[in-house]
């Protein structure tokens, strides 16, 4: 559980009227890239991928993965900024997941600036360093060992595709079905939220 989960979660029971539950259905989209950004999202249950589309290799570049407790969240200055999009945020694993409009965000952070300060910071913190581990993870020279430690971090990954998990990873897909193929020991379980 992330520190500002209980936060979150207290401001969603204090202002229910403010976040709309809403369930996603695997492949459907969130943002897509381009896209006027309208909704902050908190993960309920389900695994939600953020991506760009790389002109360079026709493809996505994968930037993040979110799952249960996450917030995703735009760091808009004006509630009634009309921001762009930079990614997609794509549903992975089915999803339940209570978004709230920037513009009502703004009305909470008015009325709770201590606890939305406060959840606004392990928010970009959780970012960054998920954002570091990856670098970090993508310099060990073994796929192997980077796939370990992948699991060992991340345990819904278990639950997501191996094109995405060689996608984030930097590999062909092919080097993780030989990883999982040639040491058993390997193979995660699947998780479930």
């Amino acid at each position: 559980m992330r520190n500002y989960t209980t936060k979150l979660e207290q401001l969603i029971k204090k202002y229910p009227e403010k976040w709309e539950k809403k369930m996603y259905d695997k492949n459907a989209f969130l943002v897509e890239e381009g896209s006027t950004r309208t909704h902050n999202y908190y993960i309920e249950s389900g695994i939600i991928k953020a991506s760009v589309f790389n002109e360079e290799i026709n493809d996505e570049t994968i930037i993040n993965f979110f799952a249960k407790g996450d917030f995703i969240i735009s760091y808009a200055i004006d509630p009634n900024e009309s921001k762009k999009a930079v990614l997609n945020l794509e549903v992975v694993k089915d999803a339940v997941i209570r978004r709230i409009t920037i513009k009502d965000w703004f009305d909470i952070r008015n009325k709770e600036p201590i606890i939305v300060t406060k959840i606004l910071q392990e928010c970009l913190d959780m970012v960054i360093n998920r954002l570091i581990f990856n670098g970090k993870i993508n310099a060990l020279p073994r796929a192997e060992s980077r796939y370990r430690k992948m699991f060992e971090v991340f345990p819904f990954f278990a639950d997501l595709k191996d094109n995405d998990v060689a996608k984030i990873m930097g590999v062909d897909p092919r080097t993780i079905t030989n990883i999982k193929h040639n040491n058993k020991k390997i193979a995660i379980p699947k998780v479930f939220f």
